[in-house]
């Protein structure tokens, strides 16, 4: 009794001990990105119930008739929906439901969701291709899961193994090197009522992807963001600047510009489920981006 006590003793000792994996995959199995993966990592081939097509290398170039500046066009605008489910039929598609939809087809009768053929458009630049490849077999986990080291320019673990290299693709996954655009947040009541929260300009830059970088020269710093309040008026002026690191062993750099309060001050909260401030507190940050902040609290 006593030496399967100790054996359980040391096996749980062993769990809580164990840490994320740490080792880069094998040139080998970093060679599937160029036959049965994507270049980031997916599965090329399509579903088996042939619902998800196969990638075949996405979007590359931009649709027809589109600006700078402006929304990009449907490249798809001449689809119509394979079918539509609503609360008459909703219990066809029950297992694809999830419960607060279905709660709202029965609050709401006349909504409904059209259903479309599916598309692979994800695309990113050679150059990410090439450095997810590099990363591949010289990127590691490192401060204990809670950074990387040895990735820079395109996703840092393509092929995964564990939920911290997962976390640590999500916080790097490509988005473009830099990006500004108008943002309005609306506050939606039950009855259909809709009052502004904020209204303004989001901006970033993504050094960890610097077309023009690369590994050597990576400053330590994963992006910078801003946003920065127009409207409404008894909010306009306020902004919240990020200086986001790419381990948590050097902490990423928050600050918030409140009108009523007229100072900068350090905003050590803007991550995980703390109220967000754009939402009016309706929202929290981890709804915003789905992970906002280290893995310690996710």
């Amino acid at each position: 009794m006593n030496r399967i006590h100790l054996k359980a003793t040391l096996l749980a000792t062993a769990l809580l001990l164990a840490g994320p994996a740490l080792a880069a995959v094998s040139a080998e199995e970093a060679a599937k990105l160029k036959t049965t993966l994507t270049p980031l990592g997916a599965e090329r081939a399509a579903n088996k119930d042939g619902t998800i097509p196969p990638w075949t290398g996405g979007l590359t170039k931009a649709s027809p008739g589109f600006k700078p500046g402006d929304a990009r066009p449907d490249p798809f605008a001449a689809e119509k929906p394979l079918y539509s489910i609503n609360a008459k039929n909703m219990a066809q598609y029950d297992a694809h439901l999830s419960d607060g939809v279905k709660a709202l087809m029965k609050k709401y009768p006349d909504f409904r969701i059209d259903v479309y053929p599916t598309h692979r458009t994800a695309a990113a630049p050679q150059w990410v291709y090439d450095n997810t490849f590099k990363n591949a077999t010289r990127a590691k986990l490192v401060d204990n899961g809670h950074g990387t080291e040895g990735a820079y320019g395109g996703t840092p673990f393509p092929i995964p193994k564990d939920g911290y290299e997962v976390f640590q693709n999500h916080r790097l996954a490509w988005v473009g090197s830099y990006a500004q655009a108008p943002v309005r947040v609306w506050v939606v009541t039950a009855d259909g009522k809709r009052a502004m929260a904020s209204g303004g300009t989001q901006s970033f830059r993504r050094q960890f992807y610097d077309p023009e970088g690369s590994l050597e020269k990576f400053d330590g710093y994963a992006g910078l963001g801003k946003f920065v309040v127009s409207e409404p008026g008894s909010k306009a002026g306020e902004a919240i600047l990020a200086h986001d690191n790419l381990n948590a062993s050097n902490p990423r750099g928050l600050w918030q510009y409140l009108v009523g309060q007229r100072r900068v001050r350090k905003a050590p909260s803007v991550a995980y489920d703390t109220p967000d401030s754009v939402t009016s507190g309706i929202g929290l940050f981890d709804e915003a981006f789905m992970l906002f902040g280290p893995i310690d609290k996710h």
